[in-house]
């Protein structure tokens, strides 16, 4: 883990601890950041998705064959 010293917008910081429910800046950063990786994680399972990659998913026959 890295040390970084950052200019940050209080209001802005402010306005985010209360969003997220976080007290502290390293927590609202935190927060904040993993927040930005899911989000880009579900974006790109999304796309994965629309391209019909799952479908077969909903096949009842592939779908008992993977429970067995």
């Amino acid at each position: 883990m890295s040390k970084t010293t950052v200019d940050i917008n209080t209001d802005q910081m402010e306005r985010a601890q209360a969003i997220l429910g976080t007290s502290t800046i390293k927590e609202t950063i935190d927060v904040a950041i993993r927040r930005v990786i899911a989000e880009e994680a579900r974006e790109q399972f999304i796309d994965l998705a629309s391209t019909g990659y799952f479908a077969e998913l909903a096949d009842p026959e592939v779908r008992r064959k993977l429970r067995s």
